[in-house]
């Protein structure tokens, strides 16, 4: 729940709660509401998904079925999407607007959309159309009609958005004797459980947490350890993310960013310029800077903007160097080896491309630094950045890093380990207790999977592709209907075009 300005998360599924009950003259949590929301949507659904399974649209609006020109149809095809389909040229298709499910999860095309197949696209191969859905959150800085005017500016809650991309592989496919309905059957090598396992892996990283005593030396086992202590002054939520992916033991190794206060410390971006190789200069949109800013010379921060988000990359980490108080301008330091933007300048207004109005780029603070090793504690920064790697932690997995005031992590050490790029997990740190909330078992700090970003795909169609034309090799999207819903005796799901 990155960008959202919130206590901790409480939802656990394992626990089977099935509402939150409120009591008279008791304190209201922002962790207490928001578990009510996530109960609710855990349960519609689990439901949803075990009535119809994985995917699957409903018969009379079903949305996300790949159309080509000149193909027919035994579904009845609307004036917009005819009209799109003439426009369609070679390595384009287009999608039906309407409703699917993925794992549960309502994805809704409102119209016909034309897509284009992504430049080195291999022509000649067959390729799988699949749908990637998943959740992020949205803040009143990516959509400015979150406000209230009458507030003055101030923001109040935040929301939840399903979010889905189409997207291709390349897949060596062959036909077969045996002729189906639309033509031939497809005989995808690697399968559809295959690629699930590819896209989205099963061991992403597992993280434990603990606290340590004030003086005592960081990496020893929690064996040795006596009970920690966490010595900040305020109640945190630390947000531990994956900024680069990939497997341990590789040139370039898996890192991460971390941030105490779960990403939250963000500012609108107005316009970025480049005056040499090193530098970029970022105006920020509306936000103050002060004495009193969260922002300082040395912090990494992080340029996000939409289309980057929309395909899953990391934004850029940059080091700031100076702060220009009047001209609301941050200078950053971009790392050794990152591509030149020098003479570039572009506005970073809203992209409204990708079906998200009013999102604009953005400019978060993450608090990493260079300080590495035993005794790193708040304070005893590194200035330059050493012991990172492109401004975020290198992976070690199997030793105790320390991030601040008492606070260790460790990732899990496993030969499958595959770490994917925004992957995170949230910390609570509490004053009162002197410790962080984080399951335990006998008494050790519990290794966990990461908390999200949970991505659900779905199968579209193979289609073949050449320079001239493009051709449906078979849909591989599903339908139900009420009648066959009622039937639970019976098989729910019906071939897209039965």
């Amino acid at each position: 729940m990155k960008n959202i300005d919130t206590s901790r998360v409480s939802f656990d599924p394992a626990k089977n709660f099935s509402r939150v009950l409120k009591q008279q003259g008791r304190v209201e949590l922002d962790a207490d509401w928001n578990e009510q929301a996530a109960l609710m949507l855990h349960t519609l659904r689990l439901m949803m998904a075990d009535l119809v399974g994985p995917f699957a649209g409903p018969s009379h609006t079903h949305g996300f079925r790949v159309l080509l020109p000149g193909l027919k149809t035994p579904h009845e095809i609307d004036e917009p999407t005819q009209q799109l389909l003439q426009r369609c040229g070679p390595g384009e298709l287009v999608l039906t607007r309407g409703r699917y499910y993925v794992d549960g999860l309502l994805c809704e095309n409102h119209a016909p959309l034309l897509y284009r197949w992504p430049a080195g696209d291999a022509p000649g191969h067959h390729h799988l159309v699949f749908l990637d859905v998943w959740e992020r959150e949205v803040t009143a800085l990516e959509d400015a009609s979150l406000l209230e005017p009458a507030l003055g500016g101030a923001d109040t809650t935040a929301r939840a958005q399903v979010t889905w991309a189409v997207r291709t592989l390349a897949v060596p496919s062959r036909s077969r004797s045996g002729q189906a309905q639309n033509g031939c059957q497809a005989d995808m090598s690697p399968s559809w459980s295959e690629h699930l396992e590819a896209l989205q892996p099963k061991h992403r990283g597992a993280l434990a947490v603990r606290t340590r005593p004030d003086g005592w030396e960081s990496g020893l086992d929690e064996t040795d350890a006596e009970p920690g202590t966490y010595r900040g002054v305020e109640n945190q939520l630390y947000r531990i993310e994956i900024h680069r992916g990939g497997p341990t033991g590789c040139p370039q190794p898996p890192t991460f960013k971390w941030s105490r206060d779960n990403g939250t410390v963000a500012f609108g971006v107005e316009s970025i310029t480049a005056p040499n190789d090193g530098q970029l200069i970022v105006t920020l949109a509306a936000a103050p800077l002060d004495s009193a800013s969260p922002l300082a010379a040395g912090q990494w921060v992080e340029i996000e903007n939409l289309p980057d988000l929309w395909q899953s990359l990391q934004g850029r980490l940059l080091q700031i160097a100076e702060i220009d108080e009047a001209q609301q301008q941050l200078t950053l330091l971009r790392p050794a080896g990152a591509p030149s933007e020098a003479g570039a300048s572009r506005a970073a207004a809203d992209d409204s491309g990708l079906g998200c109005a009013q999102a604009r780029t953005v400019l978060r603070r993450w608090d990493q630094s260079g300080a590495r090793g035993r005794g790193s504690e708040r304070g005893e920064r590194g200035e330059r950045g050493e012991g990172l790697i492109d401004g975020a932690v290198p992976i070690e997995e199997g030793a105790w890093l320390p991030l601040e005031n008492g606070i260790e992590v460790r990732f899990d050490k496993h030969p499958g380990h595959r770490y994917r790029a925004g992957d995170y997990w949230l910390v609570a740190a509490r004053v009162v207790t002197a410790d962080v909330l984080w399951p335990r078992h006998e008494g050790k700090p519990r290794a966990l999977p990461p908390m999200g970003v949970q991505h659900h795909y779905a199968p579209l169609a193979l289609v073949t592709v050449s320079a001239n034309r493009s051709e449906l090799v078979a849909p591989l999207t599903r339908g139900f209907s009420y009648q066959r819903v009622k039937e639970l005796g019976r098989d729910v799901l019906a071939r897209d075009g039965d």
